[in-house]
């Protein structure tokens, strides 16, 4: 029971491993969760967190070999890029256009400069996205990254020493590696979700830009990668 234990913990700590660097996903989920708080935030991480246990799978049954074909690599590659452009620009579309900004997120903070701006602003229904729209951009942005099948398959070989030969280990694995991932997702959305009242208008669109440009950003990073 305690190698059980003991394996659990690694899986535990490498779903968190996974989860914790900012990258495209973490990003968009501060993005929204200063917008919606919970609303947006949460399916969003959880979409990619059913990504993520879909990849550790690949590597258990031992076929994330797979994406070392040309054809799947370069599809991959393609939808990453779309995605990540078409999310960059939409936050940045979001900020010029003062979207994507209740009054209820202000709460007091709303700068003086802000308050002439309070007509321009829709009503939450018209700026959130549903929740399970967020979960589907959220799968499709951690599926559609190599940069994420590349992470697994540098922690294949720590999953492979993990199992030593157990094949429940591998269920123990595929249980814990999950929750590690989802706990970063609770605490993060939980923290955006109770700290976005706190953040003045100002703030908000800062985010939105520059989420917006890193996004961008990570595209093209993509796009360079394949074409090099």
């Amino acid at each position: 029971m305690s190698d059980a234990w003991a394996i659990m913990a690694t899986g535990f700590g490498i779903g968190l491993g996974v989860a914790m660097p900012i990258g495209p996903v973490n990003i968009e989920i501060i993005r929204r969760g200063l917008r919606s708080g919970y609303r947006e935030a949460f399916p969003l991480g959880m979409g990619a967190v059913t990504a993520d246990a879909v990849y550790l799978a690949l590597v258990c049954l031992g076929v994330a070999h797979l994406v070392q074909f040309a054809a799947v690599r370069t599809a991959l590659l393609a939808m990453g890029v779309v995605m990540l452009e078409a999310l960059g620009l939409l936050a940045i579309r979001d900020a010029v256009r003062w979207k994507g900004v209740p009054q209820e997120i202000l709460g007091g903070k709303s700068d003086a400069s802000d308050q002439s701006d309070q007509s321009a602003r829709p009503h939450r229904r018209d700026v959130q996205a549903s929740p399970l729209r967020c979960y589907a951009i959220g799968l499709a942005m951690m599926a559609g990254n190599p940069l994420s099948m590349a992470a697994w398959l540098s922690f294949s070989s720590v999953v492979g020493d993990s199992a030593a030969g157990n094949p429940w280990a591998y269920l123990w694995l595929a249980v814990s590696v999950p929750i590690g991932c989802a706990s970063w997702v609770v605490l993060i959305t939980t923290v955006l979700h109770f700290g976005r009242r706190f953040v003045s208008l100002a703030a908000l669109r800062a985010v939105n830009i520059f989420g917006g440009l890193m996004l961008c950003g990570f595209g093209a990073r993509l796009l360079w990668q394949a074409i090099r």
